[in-house]
């Protein structure tokens, strides 16, 4: 029985790794990790892969910056109709 914790800490920390090398290194076989991860899939445990990206070693140009507000809550509404207003901008 593979076990699934190692098999998602191996697939977190390198998502181009193949499925034979999962097999070795969780002491398994190809077409049982192939099986499990279809299953991981279809659970929707893993949602999909994506790739980290090192901006500073690319010709672009950005900024980034962390701006701190202060709101207060609005009767009946909290915090939720200020969220929704803010999620509109893309850049949030």
């Amino acid at each position: 029985m593979i076990n699934r914790q190692e098999l998602l800490q191996l697939i977190e920390r390198n998502a181009r790794i193949s499925e034979a090398e999962l097999a070795v290194m969780i002491g398994s076989d190809e077409k049982s990790v192939a099986e499990e991860l279809c299953i991981l899939h279809e659970e929707n445990v893993i949602l999909g892969y994506a790739a980290i990206i090192n901006w500073d070693k690319t010709e672009r140009e950005s900024v980034t910056a962390l701006i701190e507000i202060r709101i207060t809550p609005q009767r009946n509404k909290g915090f939720d109709q200020i969220a929704a207003q803010l999620y509109r901008y893309t850049q949030v």
